[in-house]
């Protein structure tokens, strides 16, 4: 604790007195360039094995993603596919072994159907799959669903609601 004469002192000096010495304490306190390279090439080695992991892991969150959609929401079996999300969530939904029910006729909808779309990175060992479900005209949800990969090993991290109907 300062006595009042230390503070009469510092309240006297100017700003750049008072910062100029902590400024170059801090100078000499931190570490040399040596350890900036060494913990930049390390931070860059994590991200690229952190997208590699997601990469390996992309399969696996699309399929548990699919399953937990019809297991969860529709009460399992078959479903109708989105039309827009048609390509990609037929081979998802084949990859994890659900029945695809064909496609009703043109401005004609079937229920239910559900739709879940590719997985992409958003972080180093962080990935993204978004979804949606309906079971009636006005009755159904989109998702995004995010997971810790950690090079095929898999954890659900978050389940957002997106939009319902």
């Amino acid at each position: 604790m300062p006595t009042p004469l230390q503070l009469e002192y510092q309240r006297g000096r100017s700003f750049r007195d008072r910062v100029m010495p902590t400024l170059l304490l801090l100078l000499h306190v931190l570490p040399g360039r040596r350890f900036w390279i060494i913990l930049s090439s390390t931070l860059a080695v994590v991200c690229v094995m952190g997208f590699l992991s997601n990469r390996l892991s992309y399969g696996r969150c699309e399929r548990r993603t699919a399953v937990g959609v019809v297991n969860t929401y529709l009460g399992g079996g078959a479903v109708h596919l989105n039309k827009r999300e048609d390509a990609d969530s037929r081979a998802i939904f084949t990859s994890a072994g659900i029945t695809i029910l064909p496609s009703p006729p043109p401005g004609m909808r079937s229920y239910p159907y559900a739709g879940v779309s590719r997985a992409r990175s958003i972080a180093p060992f962080v990935v993204e799959v978004e979804y949606g479900w309906t079971t009636g005209p006005l009755c159904g949800e989109g998702h995004v669903r995010r997971f810790l990969c950690l090079f095929g090993y898999i954890i659900e991290t978050r389940d957002d609601m997106t939009w319902v109907s």
